[in-house]
């Protein structure tokens, strides 16, 4: 597992894993994956295992979420013609 040096806040030197980690919130799943708060909301009413409450946070699990877009349709995009 590569890990990479990092500086906190306060000053301090720490390191972090490269890998994705099991769960996080959700502005951490927008960030990562690049998907709106609401419809990760609507795809959690559809999978029951999506989200999770560790006190007043609301965490989501990376493996569902990978699972889900992994489920998603191919996107096809046509090709426009060149205009010469």
């Amino acid at each position: 597992m590569q890990y990479d040096s990092v500086k906190s806040a306060d000053g301090n030197r720490g390191h972090f894993s490269n890998a994705c980690p099991a769960m996080g919130r959700i502005k951490t799943a927008r960030d990562i994956y690049g998907v709106s708060r609401s419809w990760l909301y609507r795809e959690a009413a559809k999978h029951p295992g999506l989200m999770r409450k560790c006190g007043r946070s609301t965490l989501v699990d990376f493996t569902v979420l990978r699972e889900i877009l992994a489920g998603l349709p191919v996107a096809r995009i046509a090709q426009r013609g060149s205009q010469a």
